[in-house]
């Protein structure tokens, strides 16, 4: 009796594995290196300085603005201004008559920020997430000094106008440089250099010019 012989093509095929999921592998998207340049710091404390310096003239421009509008919010500072006493009322008129310039400084402070990032972080993320960063940052160190003025009865004079200068500068920037360091970390090696550099550049120009600068002008008024 003849036998037939065995197809090896299909004892091939029949041992041959079959893979008939996708394979799970993910190639990570690429990043643009000159981001960790060894030089990187000098590049960042220049663009910090600019959009500081773009602040200065964007933020009294907006609060100008917003109190044109808002007559009403304006006599509330007048009267903080007089008498050093502030209650909730017009605490929640000067929130509101800060909120929109500062979120707008810091908003167009990020932008400029973004660009020597090479715009590797999203836009909308990083523009807004800095802005309510900040600005949470910034009351919140305004109403801890305020308080600590007030539980050690402390007067206004020139040294706690320019300790406090100092205070709501590095408050703000330890806020947005926590939000912007979390941006940063998976794309930046030591990413924790960004808001160090930045905050220290913005805590320093803020002091220099807000503190000591209207601290001179105020002492050569006052004599």
């Amino acid at each position: 009796m003849h036998e037939e012989p065995p197809n090896l093509a299909d004892e091939q095929q029949q041992m041959q594995p079959r893979y008939d999921a996708q394979p799970s592998y993910h190639v990570p998207s690429a990043v643009d290196n000159t981001i960790n340049a060894p030089e990187r710091w000098r590049r960042w404390v220049g663009y910090n300085a600019l959009a500081f310096g773009l602040s200065c003239g964007i933020m009294p421009l907006g609060c100008c603005l917003m109190s044109i509008i808002a007559t009403v919010l304006r006599h509330g500072l007048q009267d903080f201004v007089n008498t050093r006493t502030l209650d909730m009322a017009e605490a929640g008129a000067i929130f509101l008559l800060l909120s929109f310039p500062l979120f707008l400084t810091i908003s167009i402070a990020s932008m400029i920020q973004r660009s020597v990032l090479y715009h590797q972080v999203p836009a909308s993320r990083w523009i807004f997430g800095s802005a309510l960063s900040g600005i949470v940052a910034m009351f919140g160190a305004m109403l801890l000094i305020g308080l600590i003025a007030s539980l050690l009865n402390l007067d206004f004079t020139l040294s706690t106008y320019f300790l406090s200068i100092v205070g709501i500068f590095a408050g703000t920037s330890a806020g947005i440089g926590f939000f912007q360091w979390r941006q940063l970390r998976n794309i930046m090696v030591n990413a924790w250099h960004w808001p160090l550099i930045s905050g220290a550049t913005w805590t320093g120009l803020g002091t220099l010019v807000l503190g000591l600068g209207l601290g001179y002008i105020y002492v050569r008024l006052k004599v």
